[in-house]
C-alpha cells in the first residue's frame, strides 16, 4: 500500500476533532507509533505524556454519567409494564412447606429437621447451612431449597451440627393414623417440635467423645447471668455492679450458684467463667455487642465492661460458645413471677421438695440467702430446661453448691489459672497445661474430678496428707482388687451421664440394663471378703471401698437385674422385657382388658 501524504492524515485528525475523535489527542494511531520509533529525544517524549495527562484531566465526568444512565437496562419491572404484561402470581406451597413455614415463624433461631419418611429434611436457609456443615448436597425440591440424610444417621449428624453451636429441634409427627382416622381434620399428619438440642443440653448415651482426654473439656456448663447496679446509675455505664449466676452442667448433674459484687476489672466473673468454662452463656434478650464470631452478647440488660468480658471469651474460645436470649416478657425476670414460678415447679415435679417448702416457709432464702436475682436466675432456668425436658436436674435446690473452695481448700481466681496455665497452655489449647500434663484419668468422672482439684487445690495439711497416702498406696498397688478395678476403669461407660438419662427419663432399656451391667462388675470386683483381708491403710480407699463392696449396692442391682429378661432386652421385645410382670403393669392391663370386653358387648347389642 501506498504512503499517505501529510494532508490527508491531517485532514482526518480534523474530522475527528469535530466528531469528538476517538483519541485524546486527536492523532492517529499510526502517525502516533511512527512518531515513537521516530523520536527518540526524552525530553519530547515527556512533554508528549504531560500534553496527554492534561487533557485527561479535562474530560467530562459528568457527560460520561448521564451517557451510563441513558444507555442503562431498564428494570424488569418497568419492562413488563412497558409491555403490557401481567405480574407473576404467588407462590404455591405444599402443605408440607406450609407446615414448616409456620414452624420456623415459631422458632426463627431453630435449625429444624423434619422427619419426612426415612429422611430428615431441612428447608430454605436451614438447608443451606446444614449441607455446608455436613458437606451434603443441597438442591430446590418444590419451591425451596432442601437437603436430607437418613434417620439412622441422625445422632450422628445432629452432634456435628450442635458442636457448630447451633440449636436443633427435631420435628417429627404428633399425630397417629388412628387418630388422624377420628379426627375431622384433613390433610398432612400433625408435626411438632419434640425434641431441642443444643451444645450443652445434648446429653446422649453414646456422645461420649466430647470428655476425652484430647478434648480436655470434660465439663459442659451453661451459665445464666444477671446484673443490676450497686450505686443506682445506668447498667449500661455501671463500673460496679452486683452480679448473681447460675451454672448447670447437663453431662455431671452439677449444679453451682454465686451472688457476688465485681468492680471495674470484672475479675470475679472472669475467674468464675475460666474455672467453669461454659460452652453456653444464657443472657436477658435485647443484647447487640457483636464479637469476632458475630454472636451478639450485650447491651441495655447488660453493663458494657460485662459484655466485653464476655465478648472476649466468646471470640477466644477454641469451641463455639452459643450466646443464647431470654426474652425477659417470656421469662420471670421479676421477683413476684420467680417466686411463683418456683413454688409450682417444687410442689408439683417433687415429693421431697415438696416437704422442703411444706417444712420451711423461707426454705429458698435459706438456700439461697437474701439476694432475689439468684431467684429470678433459677426460676428462668427452670423454664428454659423444660424446652429440653431437663428440667429434673434442678428438682433439689438443697444440693446444689456455692462457688469457691470448699473447706480445707482454695479457688484460684482468673488471672493466676491463665498466667498459670492449668487450664489451657499460652496459646489456648489444653495440650501443655498443667491439667493436660497430671490428668491420666481412665474415666470421664475422673476427669471432671481432676479439673476440680486443680481449680481448687487443698490447703489444710492433714487433708493434703490423706490424699498423698492413697495415691502411694495405689502406686504401690498391693491389693489385687485395685489391679481389676484399674482393669475395669478403663472398659466402662459414663456411669454419671448415665444415671442422669435414667433421672431425665431418656434412657432406653438396653442403656438401663448396659448401667445395671456395669455396676454388677463393679460390686463383683470390690467383694466384701476380701476388702476386710487386705483393708487399705488410707483413709480415702478405705471410705471407697467400703462403699463399692456394700451389701446394699449388690443387692439392688441384683433386684433390678433380675426383673429384666436379657434376651428379649437384647432383641429390643419391649412387651416382653420384664421376667415377671410388675404389679402396676398388671393393673392397666386389666384395665384394658376389661374395656375391651365392655366394648364387645357393647358391639353386639348394637
Amino acid at each position: 500500500p501506498t504512503e499517505e501524504s501529510p494532508s490527508l492524515s491531517s485532514s482526518r485528525a480534523q474530522k475527528r476533532r469535530k466528531k469528538g475523535g476517538s483519541y485524546i489527542d486527536d492523532r492517529d494511531p499510526k502517525d502516533e507509533i511512527s512518531t515513537s520509533l521516530q523520536d527518540s529525544d526524552p525530553q519530547a517524549e515527556s512533554a508528549r505524556l504531560h500534553h496527554l495527562f492534561e487533557e485527561a484531566k479535562k474530560f467530562d465526568v459528568k457527560s460520561h454519567e448521564t451517557l451510563v444512565r441513558r444507555v442503562a437496562p431498564i428494570s424488569s419491572d418497568k419492562l413488563e409494564k412497558s409491555r403490557g404484561s401481567k405480574p407473576k402470581p404467588p407462590v404455591k406451597f405444599t402443605p408440607l412447606e406450609k407446615q414448616v413455614i409456620e414452624l420456623k415463624k415459631k422458632n426463627p433461631d431453630v435449625l429444624l429437621a423434619v422427619e419426612v419418611g426415612y429422611k430428615y429434611q431441612f428447608f430454605g436457609e436451614d438447608a443451606e447451612v446444614t449441607a455446608k456443615l455436613l458437606d451434603i448436597w443441597v438442591g430446590h425440591k418444590g419451591n425451596m431449597k432442601t437437603c436430607s440424610f437418613p434417620t439412622n444417621r441422625l445422632k450422628i449428624h445432629l452432634k456435628r451440627l450442635v458442636e457448630a453451636g447451633l440449636k436443633v429441634g427435631v420435628v417429627t409427627q404428633t399425630e397417629t393414623a388412628a387418630l388422624k382416622k377420628h379426627s375431622k381434620s384433613s390433610g398432612l399428619f400433625k408435626r411438632d417440635i419434640t425434641a431441642l438440642y443444643t451444645r450443652a443440653t445434648m446429653v446422649e448415651a453414646d456422645a461420649n467423645a466430647e470428655g476425652s482426654p484430647a478434648s480436655g473439656l470434660p465439663s459442659r456448663y451453661m451459665i445464666l447471668i444477671l446484673e443490676s447496679t450497686q450505686d443506682g446509675n445506668l447498667l449500661r455505664d455501671a463500673e460496679k455492679v452486683n452480679v448473681a449466676m447460675i451454672g448447670v452442667d447437663p453431662s455431671s448433674g452439677d449444679v453451682v450458684w454465686d451472688s457476688f459484687k465485681d468492680g471495674f476489672m470484672r475479675t470475679e466473673l472472669e475467674t468464675r467463667i475460666i474455672n467453669l468454662g461454659p460452652i453456653e452463656i444464657i443472657l436477658p434478650e435485647s443484647q447487640c455487642i457483636e464479637t469476632k464470631r458475630e454472636r451478639k452478647v450485650g447491651q441495655a440488660d447488660l453493663s458494657r465492661l460485662t459484655a466485653k468480658l464476655l465478648s472476649h471469651y466468646s471470640a477466644t474460645s477454641k469451641g463455639n460458645i452459643r450466646i443464647e436470649h431470654l426474652d425477659p416478657a417470656l421469662y420471670p425476670f421479676t421477683e413476684s413471677n420467680a417466686v411463683m414460678v418456683l413454688d409450682k415447679f417444687y410442689n408439683s415435679v417433687s415429693d421431697d421438695a415438696g416437704d422442703l417448702i411444706a417444712s420451711s416457709p423461707d426454705w429458698l432464702g435459706k438456700i439461697f440467702g437474701s439476694d432475689k436475682r439468684i431467684l429470678m436466675c433459677l426460676a428462668s432456668l427452670v423454664e428454659y430446661l423444660k424446652k429440653f425436658k431437663l428440667e429434673s436436674i434442678l428438682e433439689r435446690p438443697d444440693n446444689f453448691r456455692r462457688f469457691g473452695g470448699s473447706h480445707g481448700s482454695m479457688s484460684l481466681d482468673g488471672q493466676s489459672i491463665r498466667n498459670l496455665e492449668v487450664l489451657t497452655s499460652e496459646n489456648g489449647d489444653h495440650k501443655g497445661s498443667l491439667l493436660w500434663l497430671m490428668c491420666n484419668c481412665k474415666t470421664i468422672s475422673g476427669q471432671r474430678l481432676m479439673r476440680k482439684w486443680v481449680t481448687n487445690p487443698l490447703q489444710d495439711q492433714g487433708r493434703i496428707d490423706r490424699r498423698l497416702d492413697a495415691v502411694g498406696e495405689l502406686l504401690k498397688g498391693d491389693y489385687e482388687w485395685i489391679h481389676r478395678a484399674h482393669d475395669l476403669m478403663g472398659k466402662l461407660p459414663d456411669l454419671e451421664k448415665q444415671v442422669l438419662r435414667v433421672t431425665y427419663k431418656r434412657c432406653s432399656v438396653m442403656e438401663f440394663w448396659k448401667l445395671l451391667f456395669s455396676f454388677r462388675q463393679i460390686s463383683r470386683i470390690f467383694l466384701p471378703e476380701e476388702i476386710k483381708h487386705s483393708c487399705p491403710k488410707s483413709k480415702p480407699l478405705v471410705e471407697i471401698a467400703t462403699q463399692l463392696s456394700s451389701v446394699e449396692l449388690r443387692e439392688t442391682v441384683e433386684t433390678f437385674a433380675s426383673r429384666l429378661d436379657k434376651d428379649a432386652v437384647e432383641e429390643g421385645d419391649v412387651e416382653n422385657i420384664f421376667s415377671e410382670e410388675p404389679s402396676e403393669i398388671k393393673k392397666i392391663h386389666g384395665l384394658i382388658q376389661e374395656s375391651q370386653d365392655r366394648l364387645s358387648s357393647h358391639l353386639k347389642s348394637i
